[in-house]
């Protein structure tokens, strides 16, 4: 379950992002390793708060 939400995020967060960015700028590469960078590093911190807080 916590693999399937991390990656649900990460999915959310890179193409939300990327959308938002072809919408206003269009420079395709910059957004795109932009976007993976902010989604990559959000995901790591969801993935860690919740196994930080499923600990007994």
């Amino acid at each position: 379950m916590k693999i399937k939400f991390a990656i649900g995020v990460f999915l959310v967060l890179l193409f939300s992002r990327f959308i938002w960015f072809q919408i206003t700028r269009g420079i395709w590469l910059y957004d795109f390793f932009g976007s993976l960078f902010i989604a990559t590093l959000a995901t790591l911190i969801s993935y860690f708060l919740i196994k930080r807080s499923k600990k007994p």
